[in-house]
């Protein structure tokens, strides 16, 4: 094997391992603060709602309870909100989750993380107290198909990036190596010379 060609499969081995390595622990930060981030709007936006519905949901107040989850429903990231009363009775609902009609979301009523085609959608659950008195439920269904996509989109253009620059160091390995042996060649050609 050639000094040319064991200099360039070993640089671009070497560029191609620490490449490798950055790239990998750039997507794990990115997948673990996207998780940390989701789950942070996701327990903001309960205590907040939990908080804003406490006293229309005491007092059955089923006109304010309308106002706050037609209001509710306009964020970006809430699909679907459904406020139970104590007796699991809906109160008040804003539903636009396509998957499941909204008999089937209230019998599995648990914390879901739902996969469908390239849509996430994270479905919880939380029971509304006041003073240790139970006063009804709300199940929230958060879209992240926007987060999740962005993700995606940023590893395809990394791998993008990193066939790219795996090609121009290849390019450079094989001129850098090409001009080092030839220079060593006619250096050892002329030392033989002597």
């Amino acid at each position: 094997m050639s000094f040319r060609f064991r200099f360039i499969s070993y640089f671009v081995l070497l560029e191609v391992f620490f490449i490798i390595i950055i790239v990998g622990m750039n997507f794990l930060t990115i997948n673990n603060l996207s998780k940390e981030l989701n789950n942070e709007t996701i327990k903001n936006n309960i205590t907040f709602l939990e908080e804003l519905i406490k006293v229309p949901l005491s007092i059955h107040d089923i006109a304010t309870l309308d106002d706050i989850v037609e209001n509710y429903g306009l964020l970006d990231s809430v699909n679907t909100i459904i406020v139970l009363d104590n007796n699991k009775k809906i109160l008040s609902y804003n539903y636009e989750y396509e998957y499941y009609n909204i008999e089937e979301l209230l019998r599995e009523r648990e914390d879901i993380d739902d996969h469908i085609d390239k849509e996430k959608y994270i479905i919880k659950d939380f029971k509304i107290f006041n003073e240790n008195i139970y006063l009804g439920e709300v199940l929230l269904v958060f879209d992240i198909s926007r987060r999740m996509e962005f993700i995606s989109k940023n590893k395809h253009l990394s791998l993008f990036l990193i066939v790219l620059e795996i090609i121009i160091s290849s390019i450079l390995a094989y001129i850098i190596g090409n001009k080092l042996t030839t220079k060593l060649t006619t250096l050892s050609e002329v030392a033989l010379q002597i």
